[in-house]
């Protein structure tokens, strides 16, 4: 990806205010929001589209998730880290198209 699109991304964090405000996405992130979810039942088939290269999750949460989802396929990109949409638009549509056709038959 490059550098310019990059600094785009972080620009909302830069500065005093930009880590006041990371810092309160952060705490707003609490463990108890997602008690009492059942992942397991989840009537609709879903779609993990994960890029390989993600620094920051690692691969075996894709494959953890997808264990509790009744109905996931998890599709891997390879060279593709997290910004998936910008990094591999035209692999991530197509993905997508292909995941919505087979839905839609019977």
């Amino acid at each position: 990806m490059p550098d310019a699109l990059i600094a785009r991304y972080l620009a909302p964090y830069v500065g005093r205010e930009g880590v006041d405000h990371l810092l309160a996405l952060a705490r707003a992130i609490d463990g108890e929001d997602m008690e009492g979810v059942e992942l397991n039942a989840l009537p609709q088939a879903v779609l993990m589209v994960w890029g390989e290269l993600d620094p920051w999750v690692d691969a075996k949460f894709a494959d953890r998730l997808a264990d509790v989802l009744p109905d996931c396929r998890v599709a891997r990109l390879p060279g593709v880290s997290r910004l998936v949409p910008e990094e591999a638009p035209e692999a991530l549509a197509g993905l997508v198209l292909d995941f919505l056709s087979a839905a839609r038959r019977p």
